[in-house]
């Protein structure tokens, strides 16, 4: 009768765990791929349709007002989307209201978004909002740190600079950028 040796079966056992290994490392890749173009092009299409609601003038539905601006708000890993009115004709004072038909986004835990500015002017760019009717980019100055809990807050925007949003993965060290030149009003995608 003849059997296999332990010594056998414990080379294929060890060949069979590296070679799983490595197909698990390619398929953890693959994932954290994926979900950063996913979260990537999910904020892209909100930005751009946040942007669409502006120059088509939507209402903002509970309150039946039309905002002047539509806008995103970045906290944490997440996202939200508010609706902003001016609240004085002489500075750029707004009270900015939770959009209740926009469910907000969580990103996965290994991804990070930061949103940064290259200018004193725009300190902060935790917000982006776009006007009603020109769709102008803006960005707002003072935002609460926990959006989650927070339906209405006051701020002041301004139109100039440039907003950088950074998604980070953590998993596979993939990073992507969304670029809004406020002075020129342009969505850089690179």
């Amino acid at each position: 009768m003849k059997a296999f040796s332990l010594f056998e079966i414990i080379m294929v056992m060890a060949i069979v765990a590296i070679l799983m290994g490595l197909g698990w490392s390619g398929l953890m890749n693959f994932r954290a791929t994926s979900e950063m173009q996913n979260a990537y092009s999910e904020l892209v299409s909100v930005i751009k349709t946040e942007q669409n609601k502006a120059k088509n003038s939507l209402s903002a539905g509970t309150e039946g007002v039309t905002p002047d601006h539509y806008s995103i708000f970045i906290s944490g890993n997440q996202y939200f989307a508010y609706n902003c009115r001016k609240t004085s004709t002489v500075n750029n004072n707004v009270r900015c209201t939770k959009d209740s038909t926009f469910i907000a986004r969580i990103l996965p835990q290994d991804i990070t978004i930061n949103p940064s500015s290259n200018t004193a002017a725009t300190p902060f760019c935790k917000g982006i909002g776009f006007t009603r009717l020109t769709g102008k980019f803006v960005s707002f100055e003072a935002v609460p740190d926990n959006l989650n809990d927070v339906n209405a807050f006051d701020t002041t925007f301004k139109g100039e600079g440039i907003c950088t949003i950074k998604l980070f993965h953590t998993m596979v060290n993939a990073e992507k950028n969304i670029e809004l030149n406020l002075d020129i009003n342009s969505l850089n995608l690179p």
